[in-house]
């Protein structure tokens, strides 16, 4: 009897503790999920189904200086199917062995500088300097802290698309043909300035080898191992780019609209008169990123604290649910109640259970704080970079942000970085009145030379 007794007032106790428990489990998740709801409510949105006379308006409030920066697109069209199936694919090269990763390592491939395409493991990038597009005060410095994350990165276009173009036959020509250009639009005074880092000039030899490798051929895993990875990530692709080419003409409006005459003019004529930022041979970089789960320290980032350097990025954040993984982790995972690497999502903190509004760690520099950019279900995030900060004279800002390490759960993230042609021309920050060719700044900033 005095057993059963003693074993009656355990099981008490572990019931009160596990109420105890739900109980700081539901303040917990009321705290996050009331942040990322609420925080989700200063990000504007954009319904692309809107006209296009008022879409261009939509934008020009949406991606105006005094705003986040960032706004969500609803209603672009998009199956959710081509993420999570992309997605899915993304998980099973992540969980692929190191060293069958580190194959495609992108850390000096084609020689040179920085990560080119392919695999870039954690803590290899990171620790960015502030841009002069940075809205922080001096006394917010930037972190200078390494990336957590790990990334496969491919970049297009491809050697085979642009080896006509004279940038790729003849540097120091090519250079000659956009001076002559821009010497013939309304700045003609204005000294085109190229390739620099600070005051130094650097090699055109230098500069030419850097955008070779940006051009090399992509780096795919096997398809013994991943049968399935290329058609999946080549859908992803294609309507990225469909999305993306929509928003070059609709930026291009908004430029226009807001009339920097001396920035647009010089651009546009310098393009050959062209109605839209040039695009048929955009410069882009996607990113099939994972986060793993961390304990790390609010001064840890899977992303550190920086400004995007190409004219707008388009992001798609999840967090792992059994729909991303294949038949049997689902019934293994349904079966064990729990998966290794913080698959399961119930009880996470960071997804508001009603409206599916989720915190994945990405967070932007916002009325002096740091505002948390939740992913609303369907939504895909856009945020501005430094090449139209610097086409509109400011007016459209390039937010800092960054994406925090600590986290309970595994993330997955799709990004595609899209920048102008490679023979754009935009305005020179490091020399007042000058110009730089927009390929050449985004081979800068993506440190491949200088």
């Amino acid at each position: 009897f005095s057993l059963w007794m003693i074993s009656m007032a355990l099981m008490g106790i572990l019931i009160i503790l596990l109420q105890m428990h739900a109980v700081g489990a539901t303040a917990t998740l009321a705290k996050h999920s009331t942040r990322a709801a609420l925080d989700a409510n200063l990000i504007p949105r954009i319904d692309l189904r809107r006209p296009a006379a008022k879409l261009v308006q939509d934008l020009q409030k949406a991606a105006a200086a005094d705003g986040p920066g960032f706004f969500y697109l609803v209603n672009h069209g998009i199956p959710e199917t081509v993420f999570d199936n992309t997605i899915r694919e993304a998980r099973k090269f992540h969980t692929l062995s190191a060293s069958k990763k580190l194959q495609l390592s992108a850390v000096g491939y084609g020689g040179g500088h920085g990560s080119t395409k392919g695999y870039v493991p954690p803590n290899t990038e990171g620790s960015y300097a502030k841009d002069t597009s940075d809205v922080r005060p001096e006394v917010e410095q930037a972190s200078g802290k390494p990336n957590t994350r790990e990334s496969l990165v491919f970049r297009y276009p491809e050697e085979q698309n642009v080896s006509k173009e004279l940038y790729c036959i003849d540097y120091d020509r090519f250079l000659h043909a956009i001076a002559t250009e821009a010497s013939n639009s309304s700045r003609g005074d204005v000294p085109l300035r190229l390739s620099h880092a600070g005051d130094k000039l650097i090699p055109m030899s230098e500069v030419a080898a850097a955008a070779r490798r940006f051009f090399l051929p992509n780096r795919w895993p096997d398809d013994g191992d991943l049968p399935d990875f290329r058609a999946a990530t080549e859908s992803y692709f294609q309507e990225m780019r469909r999305l993306a080419y929509r928003m070059f003409h609709l930026f291009s409006e908004v430029l226009k609209e807001q009339h920097s005459t001396v920035v647009t003019e010089t651009v546009f004529r310098s393009i050959n008169s062209s109605t839209s930022l040039p695009h048929d041979k955009a410069m882009v970089t996607y990113n099939m990123v994972r986060y793993p789960p961390s304990s790390a320290g609010d001064d840890a980032f899977g992303i550190a604290d920086h400004t995007d350097w190409e004219a707008f990025t388009l992001l798609y954040p999840t967090y792992l649910h059994d729909k991303h993984l294949d038949w049997f982790e689902t019934q293994h995972s349904m079966v064990n109640g729990t998966s290794d690497g913080g698959l399961r999502q119930e009880g996470n903190p960071n997804i508001d259970p009603a409206s599916g509004i989720a915190f994945t760690g990405l967070e932007v520099w916002f009325r002096d704080r740091w505002v948390a950019v939740p992913h609303v279900p369907g939504a895909i995030i856009v945020n501005q970079g430094e090449m139209l900060s610097r086409l509109s004279g400011g007016m459209l800002k390039a937010p800092v942000h960054r994406v925090l390490a600590h986290n309970d759960f595994e993330r997955y993230s799709l990004v595609s970085f899209w920048a102008p042609n490679y023979d754009a021309v935009l305005p020179d920050s490091e020399h007042d009145g000058g110009w730089v060719a927009a390929g050449e700044h985004y081979l800068r900033r993506n440190g491949l030379f200088g």
